[in-house]
């Protein structure tokens, strides 16, 4: 038997219906190309589910391929590869690795700033010990030294003030971030599984797997507000 994983938020929501009980009934849809193993038994398991409502289960039918497909079996579990609230996340996102990328940055750029300023710090020291520049510059020269160097000790401060407050608020947006997404999979913690079987005397090789799945109506608005509500029981 062949098997075929696959994430449900990676296909699109075909329809839902909210009805007055605050239940949502969902809609997915998940096309297949089984040109590679057309005769063959397929077992499709798809995670990120969400929780479903309380006494329901799913209902897989093929809609494509329907005469050449029969759905021999499905059911649902949890999932059990989700970790929990404060542990590690496996899962990640584009918003989430753009932030760590400016985070690493800032924190290059403060370190550097600070390890510039140390070594001038350290000259500065070492010039007013006269263990620098001894016999070669005037006390003038030296007094304007002192003030430039209290100028740009000040301009770096404010330079590195700046980037300490810029890094505090990537790691806030990164915290909120991986909250975000554990919120997320503890939602998506249902799996469903599917098996297909090829009807006797048919080649089957274009077909579209239908899921339905009832949900809490206000999961289903808080994760997907842009989605079409097509029917209100």
């Amino acid at each position: 038997m062949n098997v075929i994983t696959l994430s449900a938020t990676d296909f699109p929501i075909k329809s839902v219906k909210i009805f007055s009980s605050d239940v949502a009934e969902v809609t997915r849809v998940f096309p297949f190309d089984f040109t590679q193993s057309p005769n063959e038994s397929q077992a499709i398991e798809i995670s990120n589910l969400p929780l479903l409502h309380s006494g329901t289960g799913i209902r897989a039918s093929v809609t494509i391929g329907s005469d050449d497909l029969l759905v021999t079996d499905y059911y649902h579990c949890s999932s059990d590869n989700k970790s929990n609230l404060f542990g590690h996340h496996p899962e990640s996102s584009d918003v989430l690795r753009d932030l760590q990328a400016e985070f690493t940055r800032l924190e290059d750029e403060r370190q550097l700033r600070q390890q510039s300023f140390a070594f001038l710090s350290t000259y500065m020291n070492s010039l007013a010990k006269g263990e620098a520049l001894a016999g070669a510059v005037e006390p003038a020269q030296l007094v304007t030294f002192f003030d430039e160097f209290v100028d740009i000790g000040k301009s770096r401060s404010e330079v590195i003030a700046v980037l300490d407050q810029q890094v505090k608020d990537v790691q806030k947006e990164i915290d909120k971030e991986i909250l975000r997404l554990s919120l997320e999979s503890r939602s998506l913690a249902t799996k469903a599984t599917v098996t297909l079987a090829p009807v006797s005397g048919r080649t089957a090789t274009i077909a579209e797997l239908e899921l339905k799945y009832s949900e809490s109506s206000h999961h289903q608005a808080v994760a997907f507000p842009s989605h079409r509500v097509l029917t209100r029981g």
